[in-house]
């Protein structure tokens, strides 16, 4: 009996004593995660406004505890944020000289209350042609750290903001981390978010419209439903996004058999052919430098 009871208490007294570890990680245990001067922003002849926002909370809910709001260039007063100056060779303040910092700066610190941590960034250009954002983080280790699915971007591919064309059109990225083991040690660099982002005018890749023979031509050829003749048609670039279309009457020397996207010798995209009486038309897809479309007449 004594034994038993014994036994019983050594158990209860394990048991308890993880429990209490356990519970005294969750409750007193916080992990900092400094991202200090590790949030960095350019801007290349562009007129941007960036408005950023660190939030913290559960994964349903997060409410911000830093803010940032700046501009490539002087706009006209705080409630407006068209230019009124040139360009700036850093994020600036309404006032057009003051850095633009954040509000209570990028420190953070996990609590078992506040586990999910979002970095919002919001960019509306200003600028009248596209522009290009380019990122640099240090994701990838991150996901290490934190797990694959804890470490999530709002989209994973290319960040283009629309042209001003009177009306803005602002576009939101976003990092949200989770962390959900407290009991890992987290140090040294591994603590850190690093993130650049670096903004361009966008510049279109164009490609020239090369024919193999050049006798080759269309009754009628058309770059964006304006029709041209086929010289001009033949020395004119088009870019992505760019309609193409050509039409052949009864009366053709040469058959178009085929139009195709290549790279170097790799064919790409093939977009069919044209024969007597016959149309064609197609949107031009993405492109990359280096890249023609070649127009096969037999």
């Amino acid at each position: 009996m004594n034994k038993r009871t014994k036994i019983i208490a050594l158990i209860s007294t394990l048991c308890f004593t993880l429990s209490l570890f356990v519970v005294g990680v969750l409750a007193v245990g916080t992990v900092s995660f400094n991202v200090t001067s590790n949030l960095s922003f350019t801007a290349e002849g562009v007129f941007v406004m960036l408005q950023g926002d660190i939030k913290q909370g559960t994964a349903t809910s997060q409410t911000s505890i830093s803010n940032i709001k700046g501009y490539s260039y002087k706009p006209v007063s705080d409630s407006d944020a068209k230019p009124s100056g040139a360009q700036t060779d850093k994020f600036v303040t309404s006032n057009g000289t003051t850095e633009a910092t954040w509000s209570a700066g990028t420190d953070v610190t996990f609590t078992t209350d506040e586990y999910v941590v979002k970095y919002e960034f919001t960019f509306t250009n200003y600028t009248e042609t596209e522009v290009s954002v380019t990122r640099t983080t240090n994701i990838d280790e991150l996901k290490t750290l934190f797990g694959e699915s804890n470490v999530v971007e709002s989209t994973t591919g290319a960040i283009t903001l629309p042209a001003y064309t009177g009306t803005t059109s602002p576009v939101t990225y976003s990092i949200t981390i989770t962390l959900n083991d407290f009991t890992n040690s987290f140090t040294g660099a591994e603590r850190e978010l690093t993130a650049t982002f670096n903004f361009e005018k966008y510049e279109p890749v164009e490609v020239e419209l090369i024919k193999n023979n050049i006798l080759g031509g269309f009754g009628k050829c058309y770059i964006n439903d304006i029709e041209m003749t086929n010289d001009v048609f033949f020395s004119s670039k088009v870019k992505t996004g760019d309609k193409i279309k050509v039409s052949n009457g009864p009366f053709i020397v040469y058959v178009l058999q085929s139009i195709s996207l290549k790279n170097g010798e790799n064919l790409i995209q093939n977009f069919g052919g044209c024969g007597k009486n016959e149309t064609l038309e197609f949107t031009v897809p993405e492109l990359n430098e280096g890249d023609y479309i070649i127009f096969n007449f037999k």
